[in-house]
């Protein structure tokens, strides 16, 4: 699958950061960004968090 994400008002350094950010998360802490009163509903691949698998040292950004 590719996504395109279309961003009005931002700096790309931003994103670029936001994105670095996301792909820096372990899995436990996945299950805690997606839980609700301890009870996690992440599930691995169903939410865009930690490293993207197969993606150069699991960037989410890649060059077509």
């Amino acid at each position: 699958c590719v996504y395109t994400v279309y961003v009005k008002e931002s700096s790309t350094d931003a994103i670029y950061m936001g994105l670095e950010t996301v792909r820096s998360y372990s899995e436990d802490a996945c299950k805690k960004i997606f839980s609700v009163e301890g009870y996690s509903f992440y599930e691995e691949g169903m939410y865009s968090c930690g490293p993207v698998p197969d993606n150069r040292e699991g960037s989410y950004l890649t060059m077509l």
